[in-house]
C-alpha cells in the first residue's frame, strides 16, 4: 500500500534528519500545514458528516505527529515510548487511509498528504522499524 511506498522512499533518510529539503514546505503548502490539516475541507460540499469524520482523523494524525516530534530526544532514549507513539501513529494512518477509501465520493487531498507526512516522520525517526509492528 501507500504507507509502504513512502516507507522505501524514506528509507535513505538520517534516523533524526528532517525531511528531504523543499518537502516539509511542500506538504504545509499543499496541506495548510500551519493551520491545521482543515483548510481546504471546507470547500468540499455535502456529506457533511463523513468530511467531519476524516477531518477529526486528519487532526488526531497531526497531533501524533507533532507530539512525536516535540518529544524526540527524550524518546530517542525510551525505546518502548518510541515504538508506542510510532505504533499510534501508523494505526492512525491505516484507520484515515481506510476511511479515505471507503468514501470515495468524498475527496480530501489533505488525508493522502497528512498520510505521506506522517509516514515521513516515522520513518525520519526509525527508518528501520517495519509496518509490521502494529
Amino acid at each position: 500500500g501507500r504507507l509502504a511506498e513512502v516507507g522505501h522512499e524514506s528509507e535513505g533518510r538520517p534516523p533524526c534528519g528532517e525531511p528531504r529539503r523543499g518537502q516539509e514546505a511542500d506538504v504545509r503548502r499543499a496541506a495548510g500545514w500551519t493551520g491545521g490539516w482543515r483548510a481546504g475541507g471546507a470547500a468540499i460540499g455535502g456529506n457533511d458528516g463523513k468530511v467531519a469524520a476524516l477531518e477529526r482523523a486528519v487532526d488526531e494524525l497531526q497531533s501524533s505527529c507533532v507530539k512525536l516530534r516535540a518529544s524526540q530526544a527524550g524518546l530517542e532514549d525510551d525505546v518502548g515510548s518510541m515504538r508506542a507513539s510510532l505504533a499510534s501513529i501508523l494505526v492512525r494512518c491505516r484507520m484515515l487511509e481506510f476511511e479515505h477509501r471507503r468514501s470515495m465520493e468524498v475527496r480530501i487531498p489533505q488525508c493522502d498528504v497528512a498520510v505521506q507526512y506522517a509516514s515521513a516522520c516515522v520513518f525520519m525517526f526509525l527508518p528501520h522499524m517495519t509496518w509490521s509492528l502494529v
